[in-house]
C-alpha cells in the first residue's frame, strides 16, 4: 500500500491536498516551537525512516471478550434520541444522586448540539444559549396548542415549527417498541420538558476566537448535554432500562471521563503506528428498512478489531506539528467544515465555528442518527462523541472532551471538567445549580 499522505510527507514536507499541515493554514514563527506543554506529537522532528512499510503492515488487534465488554458497556450507557424534528443517539454523562436512597429522577445525557439544533426548549433556568430563542417559542406557544404526540416525520416537525412544542423520547433496541417508545414521552412517559444544561459556545471567552472563528463570531465545540427529569422513579427506571441498579456510585464498571489525549499519550511516530481499538455503538437512522430502534455498533465480527485511528486520504484536512509533519487521526475542525459547507452548526439563527482538532477514525461510517455516539477503548476510558463522517471512506468524526493545548496553536479545555481560563464546562454547572448536591461523577472526582 503506497499511502499518499505519508509519501507526501516524505518527499516534500509541505502539503497534503492542498492542506497546509499545521493549525490554521499559517506558517509557524520560530518562537512557537519552543513552547511550554506536555504534548509528544507536536514538538518533533521527523517521522522514522521506514514508516510507510510499518504503517502499510499495521496489525489488526483482537481484544476479545475485553472488546465485547467494551461495546456492552457503551451499550448499557446508549440511547436512542428522538424529537418532533430529529433522530440522533445519546449517552449517560451524569446523574443526582438521589438523597433518600432511591432510584434517580434527574438525568444529564450527552450528544451532540446539532442533534438538538431543532429542539424548541421553553425554558431556560440554566442560562444556556438556546438552539431557539426562549422568545420564539413562547410566542408560538402562546398561539397555539399542543396537537401532535408523534416523533420524528415530516407532519411532526411541521407541527413542532408550527406550535413551538417539540416532543422528546428516549429508547433502546430493547424498550424502543413495546413502551411506544416512538410518541412524546412528555405526553405519555412520565418526563417533564427537556432542558438545555450546558452547550460549549464561546467556552474559552474572546480569546477562543483566535482558533479559527472569524472577527466577533462565536464557536463551539459539537457537544451538549440535556437534563431529563422524570416525574416518578417507575418512570424514570422505565426510561433509563435500570441504568442505576448497574452503574451506582459505589461500582467501578463504568466510563473514564480523565484519560490525557492521544497527543500527550504517543509521539509522532508511536502515533502513525498506533493500533489501539476505539469501540462505539449508535442508533443510526434505519426507518425505511423497517428498523426504527436498531443500533449499529464497529466492532467487525470476523477478525474482532474495531475503528483505528486514521491518516485518511489525500486531502483530509489533517493537522501537522511545527514541523509540518501530519499527526495520524487529528484533523482540523474547521477544515472539515470548510470541505463540507453543510455541516456548520446554525445555532439561535447564527452560524457556529468549530474550532480545534477532531479525531478521525476508521470503520466508523454509521450514518445519520448515530451522531452523539460514544466512543471509548477497551477499558472504557472515553475518546469522544462521533459528530460526523466521511461516508466514501468508511471514516468517522470524533469530537474529543478535552485537549492539553498548546500555546498560540490549539485550545486547552476540558468539555466536563473544565481547564485554566475556560469560561464554562459541565462540572461547573453542576457546582453553579446543584451545590449541596452529588452525582455519580462528582463521587468519582469527576474522573
Amino acid at each position: 500500500m503506497n499511502n499518499k499522505v505519508i509519501s507526501s510527507i516524505l518527499g516534500v514536507g509541505v502539503l497534503i491536498g492542498g492542506w497546509y499541515l499545521y493549525p490554521n493554514n499559517s506558517i509557524l514563527e520560530p518562537e512557537f516551537q519552543n513552547v511550554f506543554g506536555e504534548n509528544k506529537a507536536f514538538f518533533q522532528n521527523s517521522f522514522d525512516t521506514d514508516i510507510e512499510e510499518k504503517v502499510a503492515n499495521i496489525a489488526l488487534v483482537n481484544d476479545g471478550e475485553a472488546g465485547r465488554k467494551a461495546i456492552e458497556r457503551i451499550d448499557n450507557h446508549t440511547f436512542k434520541f428522538l424529537t418532533s424534528c430529529d433522530v440522533g443517539t445519546g449517552w449517560v454523562l451524569d446523574y443526582l444522586v438521589p438523597e433518600n436512597g432511591g432510584y434517580p429522577t434527574t438525568w444529564f445525557f450527552a450528544t451532540n448540539a446539532h442533534v438538538i439544533q431543532n429542539f424548541q426548549f421553553s425554558s431556560n433556568p440554566y442560562e444556556q444559549e438556546l438552539p431557539i430563542s426562549l422568545d420564539a417559542v413562547k410566542s408560538l406557544r402562546n398561539k397555539h396548542t399542543k396537537t401532535n404526540s408523534k416523533l420524528f416525520d415530516t407532519n411532526a416537525c411541521n407541527e413542532s415549527k408550527r406550535t413551538g412544542y417539540s416532543g422528546f423520547n428516549l429508547a433502546t433496541g430493547d424498550t424502543g417498541s413495546t413502551n411506544e417508545r416512538d410518541k412524546d414521552g412528555i405526553s405519555s412517559s412520565g418526563m417533564k420538558e427537556p432542558k438545555l444544561f450546558y452547550i460549549p459556545i464561546n467556552f474559552l471567552g474572546k480569546s477562543g476566537r483566535k482558533w479559527e472563528a472569524p472577527g466577533n463570531a462565536d464557536y463551539y465545540k459539537d457537544f451538549a448535554v440535556i437534563e431529563i427529569e422524570f416525574e416518578s422513579v417507575e418512570a424514570a427506571k422505565a426510561a433509563t432500562n435500570g441504568f442505576y441498579d448497574k452503574y451506582k456510585p459505589s461500582t467501578d464498571e463504568g466510563l473514564d471521563l480523565s484519560k490525557d489525549e492521544l497527543m500527550s499519550q504517543y509521539d509522532l511516530n508511536e502515533l502513525a503506528l498506533l493500533n489501539t481499538n476505539f469501540y462505539s455503538l449508535g442508533y443510526p437512522d434505519l426507518e425505511n428498512q423497517g428498523q426504527r430502534f436498531a443500533k449499529r455498533d464497529n466492532l467487525d465480527k470476523i477478525t474482532g478489531s474495531a475503528s483505528l485511528i486514521s491518516f485518511g486520504i489525500e486531502g483530509t484536512p489533517l493537522i501537522g506539528n511545527n514541523n509540518k509533519l501530519p499527526i495520524k487521526g487529528h484533523i482540523s475542525a474547521n477544515g472539515r467544515e470548510i470541505q463540507n459547507p453543510n455541516s456548520a452548526l446554525i445555532w439561535n439563527g447564527k452560524k457556529m465555528y468549530s474550532i480545534g482538532y477532531e479525531y478521525l477514525i476508521s470503520n466508523m461510517s454509521m450514518g445519520s442518527g448515530a451522531s452523539g455516539s460514544l466512543v471509548t477503548d477497551k477499558d472504557g476510558n472515553v475518546l469522544g462523541i462521533y459528530s460526523n463522517h466521511y461516508a466514501a471512506i468508511n471514516h468517522g468524526v470524533v469530537v474529543p472532551l478535552r485537549s492539553s493545548g498548546i500555546k498560540d496553536i490549539q485550545p486547552q479545555y476540558d468539555l466536563i471538567r473544565g481547564a485554566n481560563g475556560q469560561k464554562s464546562s459541565f462540572r461547573q454547572q453542576i457546582e453553579k445549580y446543584y451545590k449541596g448536591r452529588n452525582t455519580y461523577l462528582k463521587s468519582k472526582g469527576w474522573k
